[in-house]
Parts: structure tokens; C-alpha cells; sequence
């Protein structure tokens, strides 16, 4: 029995991931389903992907408050999430202040963590129920990338960064 190569592997990572990306043409499902609250067909998935994506950015902001060392990685996953609420047709901006995080930092970031990875199961749950196909492929490209936030999150947690 062969053994699968770090090569082989990332390279059939990458590929999954690529598709994962064309999935997201840049244009909202909302757009092509309605708007959420309207009766379309997705559009609750899609109201409840939003509203994840809302409380994700709230605690994200709510980290980077409490612990600053935190900034340069939790930046750029909240920029994602941003991207996300985009391709979901939802306005990026955040009204308010961030809730405050838990005291020590890796208490607040294994929060996080599972946060995320209840939201990448939520996703993937959506997407097999979406109507569209178009809003289908997004909620899985959103699910793929809330799991590649556990991981990011796991390493911050063992690094002690």
C-alpha cells in the first residue's frame, strides 16, 4: 500500500480548493434568489449564512481588542468573512462595538474555533438543501473556508501566538 506524499497531497488540496473558489463568481445568490425574507426558495439559508458571518465579525473584532497579538492573522480572516458577505449580497460594513472576548486568549480563540467549525457544518448542512445551484456551490465554498479557519485557529492556539 502506497503512502500519500505532503506533494500529492497539497497539490489535490490546492485543486479542491481552486474549484472550491470558482464556485464563487463574485455575483450574490441573493440576487438570483431573492432577497432574504422575500420567499425565495434560499433565501433563509442565505439569511442564516449572513447572520453567522455577522456574529463571527463581531467576535473576531472583540479578540483583536483584547488580545492585539492577534491582529495580523484575525485580520485577514475577517476580511474573508467580509468577501463572504459579499458574495452572499449582504453589506460588509459592522455597526457597533465588538463584544468583549473572553480574558485569556486561548480560551477566546478555542470560542472562536468552535464557532467556526459550527459554521462550516452549518454550511455544508445548507448547501444540501439549497434549491439554487449557484447558492449551493457558495454556501460549500463558505463551509471549506470556515474549516480552513479551525485550522488557522489551531495553530495560533499552538504557537501561544
Amino acid at each position: 500500500m502506497s503512502s500519500l506524499s505532503r506533494r500529492t497531497f497539497l497539490g489535490a488540496a490546492g485543486a479542491v480548493v481552486g474549484a472550491a473558489v470558482v464556485g464563487c463568481d463574485g455575483s450574490s445568490p441573493t440576487a438570483r434568489s431573492g432577497p432574504a425574507g422575500t420567499g425565495a426558495p434560499d433565501a433563509e439559508l442565505v439569511a442564516a449564512a449572513v447572520t453567522t458571518h455577522r456574529a463571527l465579525l463581531a467576535s473576531y473584532g472583540g479578540i483583536v481588542r483584547a488580545h492585539p497579538s492577534t491582529r495580523p492573522e484575525v485580520e485577514v480572516l475577517m476580511d474573508q468573512l467580509g468577501e463572504h458577505l459579499s458574495a452572499l449580497g449582504a453589506p460588509t460594513h459592522q455597526s457597533g462595538r465588538p463584544p468583549p472576548a473572553r480574558r485569556r486568549r486561548p480560551e477566546a480563540l478555542t470560542a472562536l474555533r468552535d464557532a467556526e467549525a459550527g459554521a462550516s457544518a452549518d454550511r455544508v448542512a445548507d448547501s444540501r438543501f439549497a434549491e439554487s445551484g449557484d447558492v449551493a456551490r457558495v454556501l460549500a465554498s463558505v463551509a471549506a473556508c470556515h474549516a480552513q479557519h479551525v485550522d488557522v485557529l489551531d495553530d495560533l492556539l499552538r504557537a501561544g501566538r
